[in-house]
C-alpha cells in the first residue's frame, strides 16, 4: 500500500478539469494507493467543487457529477479520513515556520 496525503486543493482536482487533474487521477488509480484526506478536507473540497461552479469553470451537470464522484470515492474508500487535532495543526506550523521559510 501506497499513502499519498492530499491537501483539499489537490483531492478537488479530481473532481473538475484543472492543472493537475491527469496527476491526481494517475495516483487514485494506482491499484495500492491509499489517499490520506484530513477531515475539514472533506467539506473544503465541496467547497472548491461548489467555487468552480460560481466561476463558472463547470455547469451544472459537472456540479452534480464531481459531488457524486466524491460521495462514490469515499464509499469505495479510496480515501482514508483522518482527524487533526488543533495540537497537530500547531505543531505542523511549529514546523514549517521551522523549516519552509528561506532566510532573507
Amino acid at each position: 500500500m501506497i499513502f499519498f496525503i492530499l491537501d483539499a486543493c489537490a483531492a478537488a482536482r479530481r473532481y473538475f478539469l484543472d492543472i493537475g487533474t491527469a496527476n491526481i487521477d494517475q495516483i487514485f488509480d494506482y491499484p495500492d494507493s491509499l489517499l490520506i484526506l484530513p477531515n475539514i478536507a472533506r467539506a473544503e473540497v465541496v467547497s472548491a467543487i461548489i467555487a468552480a461552479y460560481n466561476a463558472n469553470l463547470i455547469d451544472e451537470p459537472k456540479l452534480n457529477l464531481a459531488m457524486s464522484r466524491f460521495a462514490i470515492d469515499h464509499q469505495i474508500e479510496k480515501y482514508q479520513i483522518v482527524r487533526v487535532s488543533d495540537a497537530y495543526i500547531d505543531k505542523g506550523i511549529r514546523l514549517l515556520r521551522k523549516h519552509k521559510m528561506v532566510p532573507h
